[in-house]
């Protein structure tokens, strides 16, 4: 049986080189949503006649979008809180199968400090994903606002942006820094 990692061992974990692939993702998945709103932007922006859809029509089905992007975004934000505990579930299922030592080796309870920074990447990879999509949806359905008229009837339909704030807000506070990383690694070596 595995002892708890001690602090050294998790401070020797994080490395620039163990953090890198992480900055990455979040780097990319930050990145490609501000891109995907500066283009949306530039569309709004390039419009100098405004499309001329049935308004009743554009305003419908903008509402039924908006409330599919609120529904989409509170079942991921409940997912995103329940992230941890639904991986170690899982986890503890698929070892419960005939895998090689070399797989046992990752299992949920392993508590080297090698694999609890594996566990916090897949945890955190995860939920970024989690905050991803609803920003994503948001941003579609702006666009489907401007290029069927209906965002320039109601600017209201610009609160499907709130995933995106969200998400940005939550990259912005949780870009991963050595720091974060290691308080992140204790609290998980406590919970195994």
């Amino acid at each position: 049986m595995e002892t708890q990692p001690n602090i050294e061992d998790i401070q020797k974990t994080i490395t620039p080189q163990n953090l890198m692939p992480l900055k990455i993702i979040y780097l990319a998945l930050f990145l490609g949503q501000i891109i995907f709103a500066v283009i949306i932007f530039i569309i709004h922006l390039s419009y100098t006649e405004y499309p001329q859809l049935s308004q009743a029509g554009a305003i419908n089905l903008m509402n039924i979008l908006t409330i599919a992007v609120g529904f989409v975004a509170l079942l991921c934000y409940f997912l995103f809180f329940l992230t941890h505990r639904f991986l170690k579930i899982l986890i503890n299922l698929s070892n419960r199968q005939n895998f090689s030592a070399s797989d046992r080796i990752t299992s949920i309870n392993s508590t080297s400090a090698s694999v609890l920074l594996m566990k916090l990447k897949v945890i955190l990879i995860v939920r970024l994903a989690l905050l991803e999509m609803p920003a994503f949806f948001g941003l579609v359905v702006i666009l489907v606002g401007i290029l069927n008229g209906a965002i320039y009837q109601q600017m209201d339909f610009l609160i499907n942006a709130l995933p995106l704030a969200i998400f940005i807000l939550y990259v912005l506070n949780n870009f991963p820094t050595q720091e974060r990383v290691y308080a992140q690694l204790e609290q998980i070596s406590r919970e195994d």
